[in-house]
């Protein structure tokens, strides 16, 4: 089964969103001179930031992506 090109694109910006908003969490402890914690950096990815924050990002930049593919395909 193969998964359409709007799926993966949605896909992708709900991990670069997780990976963003993980990161930006990392570097605010940087900031605050707190040591870098591995285990929090993959829960605020894999729970924050890609399943919370990614998902309403895919969610939000899907209508544009599909309007976009409609567009490319006439």
């Amino acid at each position: 089964m193969k998964m359409s090109k709007l799926n993966r694109k949605t896909i992708k910006y709900g991990f670069y969103s997780g990976v963003f908003y993980a990161s930006g969490m990392a570097l605010f402890d940087y900031l605050e001179y707190k040591d870098f914690n591995l285990w929090k950096f993959i829960f605020g990815f894999l729970f924050f930031g890609f399943l919370f924050f990614g998902f309403f990002t895919g969610l939000l930049i899907r209508p544009s992506l599909r309007k976009k593919f409609s567009e490319e395909k006439r």
